[in-house]
């Protein structure tokens, strides 16, 4: 068995603590994306969503993905797809957030 760390092994995380709550992580590469999808002027349909889709559906081993801008419209398009209206009960978890009350 490996000694542990506080013991001196090697540590499990190797992170910098200072750094592991900063959030969101914001590389280079990921704000030259940004900054090119606003330069276009665009961001409803356009490749890059649907680039977006396809690799988040292949991560979860699922066929489609379905991006959405918040929690809440993704809550409103799970609802309509599931057929869910005025009438009907969820059930859901009594700590939660307000999107899903």
């Amino acid at each position: 068995m490996e000694k542990l760390a506080i013991f001196g092994g090697e540590k499990a995380i190797q992170t910098d603590p200072g750094d592991m709550f900063t959030w969101p992580i914001i590389t280079k590469e990921i704000e030259e994306a940004v900054l090119d999808v606003l330069r276009k002027g665009t961001m409803s349909g356009v490749e890059v969503t649907k680039e977006f889709e396809r690799e988040y559906a292949a991560w979860h081993n699922m066929k489609y993905a379905l991006g959405h801008n918040t929690g809440t419209a993704a809550l409103h398009g799970a609802m309509f797809g599931l057929g869910i209206g005025k009438g009907d009960q969820i059930i859901c978890p009594s700590m939660t957030y307000w999107a899903s009350a």
